[in-house]
């Protein structure tokens, strides 16, 4: 059985967050004597983040694809009505 001085770093992430993330890294800045305990656990959780992306990279880009596609119709759809608000304005004067 061994002692263990810190919590588990991948549970530790999972509770902390994008602020916690950010204090973290903030403390380390400010505080010297932090950063020993702190930068692990930030490298960690940048590692974790670049894990994530790559293993949902696809899915992400289909998803900006879609996204693209729907900002093109809605605009080509405001195009649509404005040249119909155009025309009746022209045809009733």
């Amino acid at each position: 059985m061994s002692l263990k001085l810190l919590p588990d770093l991948e549970d530790l992430l999972e509770g902390l967050g994008l602020s916690g993330i950010a204090t973290i890294v903030l403390l380390s800045v400010i505080l010297p004597g932090v950063s020993e305990i702190a930068k692990p656990i930030a490298k960690a959780a940048i590692k974790g983040g670049m894990i994530l992306y790559e293993k949902n990279k696809d899915a992400i880009a289909k998803v900006s694809k879609t996204w693209r596609d729907i900002v093109a119709e809605a605009k080509a759809e405001l195009v649509e009505e404005q040249e119909k608000i155009l025309e009746s304005a022209a045809g009733s004067s």
